[in-house]
């Protein structure tokens, strides 16, 4: 049985190591059979623990490169490059998360001017829980996301 997973704090080494979206598709597509491994392994992991609602999952990729100062947050839909934020603002949160080994790595993330809507104790235990975290089957091109 896989342990639960550790999460990390970001890292910009692992953004840029990131492949770019044409990578990442052809890898998911064809070498890596990923829409098999969706609905043959995910879809029943979301489901069995009521976390469909909540995560989805994300192919790992980067549109473009981020200075070492920079997160790429996504507001009111768009995503872009942001530096570190004014003091009267609140941190981007993490959205989706990178699978390393044991580790759930943050890549990209969000900002809302609105309170923050934590993760329910169901959906923590699921996102750091021994169904994803450490598991061999998931390929290093796969992410976590928050759908909240």
């Amino acid at each position: 049985m896989a342990a639960a997973a550790v999460l990390a704090l970001y890292s910009h080494d692992h953004f840029q190591s990131l492949p770019t979206l044409e990578e990442a598709k052809q890898t998911f597509l064809s070498d890596a059979k990923g829409e098999a491994l969706v609905k043959a392994f995910f879809k029943e992991i979301f489901v069995e623990e009521g976390m469909e609602r909540t995560f989805g999952l994300a192919m790992l990729h980067r549109h473009f490169d981020l200075g070492a100062d920079e997160k790429l947050v996504e507001y009111q839909g768009t995503s872009t490059p942001w530096k570190a934020v004014a003091p009267e603002m609140k941190e981007p949160q993490s959205s989706i998360w990178a699978f390393d080994g044991e580790t759930l790595k943050p890549t990209e993330f969000f900002y809302s001017e609105k309170e923050d809507t934590p993760l329910s104790e169901e959906a923590l235990a699921f996102q750091k829980g021994q169904q994803l975290g450490g598991n061999p089957v998931i390929p290093p091109f796969v992410a976590l996301a928050f759908e909240g």
